[in-house]
């Protein structure tokens, strides 16, 4: 008998490894726009790889990333629907090595939103790509 327990914890925790790519993607997407709706921006920030966060700086000629995207955020166009993309919905996603795309719906439509893998992290990169409904 106690060899049969111990078996079955044995084989349950070798099962129990830690959250697939699939998850973490999902996970990453979520926790990026859900930031961002909050204006979390140095939790969202933490979402992005390190070149998307590089590129944002660069971009809006600001200091750091956090400052990039409330620079973004405070555009009226981006003020109108940001706090609606924390209901942001990861549709599908596809891993090839260290690269994945997440099919997002979000604001009505649906965007393919990139990912790269840093270490035994997803990261977000570069921009999302419209798709349409």
């Amino acid at each position: 008998m106690k060899r049969a327990l111990a078996a079955i914890v044995v084989l349950s925790i070798a099962g129990c490894g830690g959250p697939s790519d699939k998850e973490q993607i999902e996970t990453t997407v979520r926790d990026y726009f859900t930031a961002f709706a909050s204006s979390d921006f140095s939790k969202a920030c933490d979402e992005l790889a390190a070149p998307t966060r590089e590129e944002l700086v660069k971009a809006a000629r600001t200091k750091d990333c956090p400052a990039a995207l409330q620079r973004g955020a405070q555009r009226a166009e981006v003020k109108r629907f940001q706090s609606r993309l924390k209901d942001a919905e990861v549709v599908s996603v596809q891993v090839k090595d260290k690269t994945a795309v997440a099919k997002v719906r979000a604001l009505g439509s649906a965007t393919s939103l990139p990912l790269t893998k840093e270490g035994d992290s997803w990261k977000v990169q570069g921009q999302a790509g419209e798709e349409g409904d």
